[in-house]
């Protein structure tokens, strides 16, 4: 496992990750811990070079993202579609939907699919009046 730690002028910090993460090495994790101990709250993790995440990397994006607050955020780059499918399959796909570069991250433009998912969800969430398609109209009279 990689980590390296950019802190671009703008007021991000990316924190790029590689290899295998898994709770056998916490070396990424410290990562993530010292970047958010040195007060960022606007955060990429570059995950481009990652190629397997388990459990306790979810719990950790979890807690990370928890710790950025409401006025931060956490934003993720990958890639992989191992990774993808560990964050769909956690239901995470709207708290960190897929950035393909930093770049992307930093102007939280997630992809088209990302977005695309992240609207669905939305639509579903909206609450539907009961009477909207029923057919019992009432004009008032």
């Amino acid at each position: 496992m990689e980590a390296i730690e950019v802190r671009p002028d703008d007021g991000f910090v990316v924190v790029a990750l590689a290899g295998e993460l898994d709770v056998a090495d916490a070396d990424w994790s410290d990562a993530i811990d010292d970047a958010l101990r040195d007060g960022a709250s606007r955060l990429v993790l570059d995950l481009t070079n990652v190629t397997f995440i388990d459990s306790s990397v979810v719990r950790a994006l979890v807690l990370a993202h928890r710790r950025v607050g409401p006025d931060g955020w956490l934003r993720l780059v990958y890639t992989h579609h191992l990774i993808a499918r560990v964050i769909d399959i956690c239901g995470l796909g709207e708290a960190f939907p897929q950035y393909t570069t930093v770049d992307a991250a930093r102007r939280a433009a997630p992809t088209r699919a990302a977005a695309a998912t992240l609207r669905a969800e939305a639509a579903r969430a909206t609450p539907i009046r009961r009477d909207a398609f029923s057919g019992d109209h009432h004009d008032g009279t």
